[in-house]
């Protein structure tokens, strides 16, 4: 589900690449008008090569992952990593647009 979740986005990006980065990616400084971003950033991706490799990943290790532990703890497990390491992020460099579950 991750997986449709993030190229939907993907090519609401490409259609609408304004609205992906004011209303979908997760900037520091409009975070307080826009707190769903701290969720809504993990399922964006900047390039369809970041996409790729990122959905290669998720699949393989999320889908170990998802075995072990089951598909709504995974999901949380996704949710809180993401929102943890967009805030490290933050920290780290507190300015401009951040995509992708990386973190």
């Amino acid at each position: 589900m991750i997986l449709v979740v993030c190229v939907a986005f993907y090519l609401v990006k490409l259609i609408a690449p304004a609205f992906a980065f004011d209303y979908l990616a997760l900037n520091p400084a409009t975070l307080a008008f826009r707190p769903w971003t701290l969720i809504t950033h993990m399922f964006l991706h900047g390039s369809m090569e970041h996409l790729f490799v990122n959905m290669i990943l998720l699949f393989y290790g999320g889908t170990l992952l998802e075995r072990i532990v089951g598909e709504n703890r995974f999901l949380q497990i996704f949710i809180v990593s993401g929102i943890i390491g967009a805030i490290g992020q933050m920290l780290i460099t507190p300015a401009g647009d951040m995509m992708g579950a990386s973190g």
